[in-house]
């Protein structure tokens, strides 16, 4: 009591939950007892349900718990049931054909809008209209992303200069790796494919090669 977890300030201890529902009114409990006993736990989501609206329980369950979790009772006890289903081999292969053919289908179906990009592209800025970069993929292994050109050939130094020059931008890109508001490195015609993501089009050649899926995490830079 008096301190704070995470400048979280902490009011009291969990036994006066009753005190403070009244003095607060809340309506969403969120519990994480990684501590106490299953018996007294259940004791006290009993107790619990009857002042509040809803109840979160975060289970004991460490990183285990990903997406795709479903819930299941096994005879009185509950299961948190994980599926596997892309660690059998025919559903890889399911998936991998799958994922080709519609990646060449969508790359067949964009042509004509890649080419009227990649004229905006060369029509705005001198520079390619590809830009490549290397990624993280699947265990580990470096890939090389496509993506439309969104900024000038000499984004660094133009970068360098913009925030030495405004010390509000530099505190942004301190804090977030990136400006919100202007950056002065994203040409006219990267802006509107920025808004609208068409930068990422060409991505659907790195699923073609197998690099990535067309659902997943987004491959992170060395």
């Amino acid at each position: 009591i008096g301190k704070e977890i995470s400048g979280v300030k902490v009011l009291d201890h969990y036994g006066n939950l009753e005190f403070w529902k009244n003095k607060t009114h809340f309506r969403d409990l969120i519990v994480n007892l990684p501590d106490i006993t299953g018996a007294k736990l259940i004791n006290y989501l009993r107790k619990w349900d009857q002042i509040s609206e809803t109840i979160h329980y975060i289970p004991r369950t460490g990183d285990i718990i990903t997406t795709g979790v479903e819930i299941e009772n096994i005879g009185k006890i509950l299961s948190l049931t994980l599926r596997k289903n892309l660690h059998k081999p025919w559903n890889i292969l399911i998936k991998t054909v799958y994922e080709f053919f519609l990646s060449i289908l969508f790359l067949i179906i964009l042509t004509p809008f890649f080419l009227i990009i990649a004229a905006a592209i060369k029509i705005d800025s001198k520079g390619p209209v590809f830009f490549i970069q290397e990624r993280f993929g699947k265990n580990g292994k470096r890939i090389k992303i496509f993506k439309f050109r969104s900024m000038f050939q000499d984004a660094d130094r133009e970068l360098e200069s913009y925030l030495r020059k405004n010390p509000r931008a530099r505190e942004e890109w301190r804090e977030y790796k990136k400006l919100k508001n202007h950056d002065p490195r994203v040409t006219k015609a990267g802006k509107f494919l920025r808004k609208f993501s068409l930068d990422e089009l060409p991505q659907f050649i790195n699923v073609l090669k197998g690099d990535m899926s067309f659902v997943g995490p987004r491959p992170d830079v060395p």
